[in-house]
C-alpha cells in the first residue's frame, strides 16, 4: 500500500511540473521573454550557435505575431524514465501580419534535466502525425529498395541457365508477379 502512494505522489508531481513547464513555455511566448522562453527548452544538446539562431526565428516571429489569449487544458503524459510525452489541448488568439485562432491538441516532448522537466521540441499533434508518416512511408521506400538490391544480388549469383535436351530455357516463374507487387507497393507510397 505505502508504493501505491508513494507513486502516486511521484506521478503528481511530475504532472503538476508539466503543467507548469508547459504554462511557462505559453507565458514567455505570449510575453515575448526569450529570458524565460529558453528555460522551458532542454538546451544541453545545443551550442550557442543554435541558441542564437533559435532566438532570431523565435524573436522573428514576436516580431510580426502576438499572442492575445492562449489556453492550456486536457493535459495527459506519459512517462519513461528521465522522458515524457505530454500532450494538451491548446487555445489561443494570434494577431499581427495574419491572423489566427489556434484549438487544436498539441504534443510535446520533454526530458529531465537536473530535476526539472525542459521542453526538447513542442508542436501541433496534426504535424507530429504528419511527420511520423513520412518516416513511416521513408521505412517503407527505404525496405523496398534493400529488398530489390538483395534480389540484384541473389539474380547475379545464380549460374546462367543451361540448355537441355535441345529445349530453350525457361523464365523464371513467380519473378514477374513480385516485380509487379514491388512497383505497386512504390506506386502508392510516393503517391501518397
Amino acid at each position: 500500500m505505502k508504493w501505491i502512494i508513494v507513486l502516486l505522489v511521484l506521478a503528481s508531481v511530475s504532472f503538476a511540473q508539466f503543467e507548469e513547464l508547459i504554462e511557462a513555455h505559453q507565458a514567455a511566448a505570449q510575453n515575448e521573454d526569450w529570458e524565460a522562453y529558453i528555460t522551458t527548452f532542454d538546451t544541453s544538446e545545443m551550442n550557442s550557435s543554435e541558441i542564437e539562431s533559435m532566438r532570431g526565428i523565435v524573436e522573428a516571429v514576436w516580431e510580426n505575431y502576438d499572442t492575445e489569449y492562449y489556453e492550456v487544458s486536457n493535459l495527459s503524459s506519459i512517462t519513461e524514465g528521465e522522458d515524457a510525452l505530454v500532450q494538451y489541448h491548446l487555445k489561443a488568439q494570434i494577431t499581427g501580419v495574419e491572423e489566427a485562432e489556434v484549438d487544436e491538441e498539441y504534443f510535446a516532448l520533454l526530458h529531465l534535466v537536473g530535476g526539472r522537466w525542459k521542453l526538447v521540441f513542442n508542436m501541433p499533434l496534426s504535424d507530429y502525425l504528419e511527420l511520423t508518416e513520412g518516416v513511416q512511408k521513408l521505412k517503407v521506400v527505404e525496405t523496398v529498395a534493400e529488398i530489390a538490391e538483395e534480389k540484384e544480388k541473389q539474380a547475379a549469383v545464380e549460374p546462367p541457365e543451361i540448355e537441355v535436351d535441345g529445349e530453350e530455357p525457361k523464365a523464371e516463374e513467380g519473378c514477374l508477379p513480385a516485380f509487379l507487387l514491388l512497383m505497386g507497393i512504390v506506386g502508392l507510397v510516393l503517391r501518397k
